[in-house]
């Protein structure tokens, strides 16, 4: 299972690298070539036709803020981190804990929308780092479902339950509650024999 792991994480960055490399053929390169061209031009006018000159000067100009955002954007995206990447990351590290990762239908968030799965990917992780810290669990299970209104996340740890004067754990929920406002979601905990969250994501069109 480690050894299939590890081979799907190369798969997962492999596919990554090829998407930002075609990103960056299919657009910087043909804008890198228009600016060259422009470029040139103006460097024949500048004394023929100043007024020219100046027109294009100013589409490099904007040629080059528009490739400055698109970059931005690619960056961006690169930090946006799946809820399978999540899901392959944080089993290791239960696994190192002796923890057991417990996956219920995860494949149907393959194709849930970007932001909410950066969302999910960090809770997943907060989740998990405070399970591993505080819980003295033995399993730790996903359950992924959705329904016409909502995307739904249960995570589910058979441990202690929460301690009230355990503040880093008060803190974690609080920065998956403050993750999840961005996108509307909701998260409700509940804590008798081990941790429930329940966390709920409206769906948009």
């Amino acid at each position: 299972m480690q050894q299939n792991n590890g081979r799907l994480e190369a798969i997962v960055k492999q596919n990554e690298r090829d998407r930002i490399s075609k990103d960056l053929h299919d657009n910087l390169g043909q804008s890198f070539s228009i600016i060259t061209l422009k470029s040139e031009l103006a460097a024949k006018l500048i004394e023929k036709d100043p007024q020219r000159a100046r027109q294009q000067l100013e589409d490099i100009i904007k040629t080059s803020r528009e490739d400055l955002n698109l970059v931005r954007k690619i960056v961006a995206n690169m930090n946006e981190k799946s809820i399978a990447s999540a899901m392959i990351d944080e089993e290791k590290n239960l696994s190192i804990a002796d923890i057991r990762q417990i996956s219920i239908n995860e494949q149907i968030s393959n194709v849930w929308p970007k932001d909410v799965q950066h969302v999910l990917a960090s809770i997943i992780k907060e989740a998990t780092t405070n399970v591993i810290r505080y819980s003295k669990a033995n399993s730790m299970k996903f359950t992924f479902e959705q329904d016409e209104d909502n995307y739904l996340l249960e995570i589910i740890d058979d441990g202690i339950g929460l301690k009230k004067d355990c503040k880093q754990q008060t803190f974690g929920m609080t920065g998956m509650e403050n993750r999840l406002i961005d996108i509307e979601g909701h998260l409700e905990v509940i804590s008798k024999y081990g941790v429930n969250l329940k966390i709920t994501i409206p769906r948009k069109d």
